[in-house]
């Protein structure tokens, strides 16, 4: 029975195509093949061999009418082949790639010693079967702890079992954290809002597949305020915070004090048109610092104008509000890039 046009053989076996025919027939004709296990394919066919990332495939060649029957092997032109693609040795085993590439789907040739210009091949589709899957994920984690992350690959292969890590939400970046190479994570010091987060490991090996575990970042610190009844008028005091966080987390120390009275409004309220200023106070420990910027999360179209130093360690900020702002909440950082952290933070409404 005549082979039909295409045939698909299952990674392992040996493969063959004959190039001018299926028997000794050929008379005077040169023919190379590839030819191997059971199957003998000839040269209407297309042979087409599926090999796992990082399997291997051995392939045999058939020179005859030739007194050299010694070929040389390539993986789509390329003597010997390359990482990228899959290599193959002088005695015809392939090796596919660890990383699928693109295309996936590569040109192993046998070409006769004796005669260069005579050759056959095979197309070798290399396939991932990799899934992924994120171990020990706790759910939720407090401000500033830690936690490593591990990714297991599986597959029938032996494909590259590296995975890229990334973070993704509403907060990021920068509000929710950060995650190394190596998958440690580590959350923000300061609540984000929507205090949530995705952690996704993305494989090399197949960037198709990847798996996610989602995080929720609580906060459950103690605050515990220390400060007299009352004050005189043009007095002074002394008001006094104490921190204490849970057990292997580590909040930002930093205070955001809000303060009332004029000038220090802190309403955030949307005008009817065009755009509105209001004034809103914090207190940061380190005072204010020629390097601080401010970032405001959510949606834009509310942004810092304009800051002074109010004494005592207030930082009197002027905001700009236009009647487009979506309401909601927001939080603004007040970045001290000259110290690398958030000098402080405050929680803002908008109405």
């Amino acid at each position: 029975m005549a082979p039909s046009a295409e045939q698909r053989i299952p990674s392992g076996q040996g493969e063959s195509l004959v190039a001018d025919g299926c028997s000794p027939s050929c008379g005077d004709r040169f023919h190379a093949g590839l030819c191997g296990g059971r199957h003998r394919i000839c040269s209407a066919s297309t042979v087409i061999v599926s090999v796992l990332l990082g399997d291997t495939q051995t392939f045999a060649a058939t020179v005859t009418n030739a007194s050299d029957t010694g070929v040389t092997w390539s993986v789509n032109g390329v003597p010997g082949g390359i990482s990228t693609t899959g290599t193959i040795t002088a005695a015809g085993v392939y090796t596919a790639p660890a990383d699928l590439p693109s295309p996936s789907i590569v040109q192993v040739t046998a070409t006769s010693s004796a005669d260069a210009t005579r050759s056959s091949g095979a197309t070798v589709t290399v396939a991932s079967d990799v899934s992924v899957n994120i171990a020990a994920n706790p759910g939720s984690m407090e401000l500033g702890a830690t936690q490593a992350f591990r990714a297991a690959i599986a597959s029938n292969g032996h494909p590259d079992t590296s995975v890229r890590w990334s973070l993704s939400g509403a907060a990021c970046a920068p509000g929710c954290g950060a995650i190394d190479a190596n998958g440690n994570y580590t959350a923000p010091q300061v609540l984000p809002i929507p205090a949530t987060a995705t952690l996704i490991a993305q494989s090399v090996a197949d960037p198709s597949k990847q798996s996610s575990a989602p995080l929720t970042i609580t906060s459950n610190f103690l605050l515990q305020i220390s400060a007299p009844s009352s004050v005189p008028v043009s007095g002074t005091a002394t008001i006094a915070a104490t921190l204490t966080p849970v057990p292997g987390s580590k909040p930002s120390t930093a205070l955001a004090w809000s303060v009332s009275g004029p000038g220090c409004s802190g309403g955030l309220t949307r005008p009817s048109g065009g755009t509105a200023t209001a004034d809103i106070c914090l207190f940061s420990q380190s005072g204010l610092d020629a390097s601080m910027s401010y970032v405001i999360s959510g949606p834009g179209e509310l942004t810092v104008i304009g800051k002074q130093p109010a004494g005592l360690g207030i930082i009197h900020l002027t905001l700009q509000i236009a009647a487009t702002t979506a309401p909601g909440a927001r939080t603004l950082f007040v970045q001290n890039t000259n110290l690398d952290k958030t000098a402080a933070s405050g929680a803002l409404e908008v109405q």
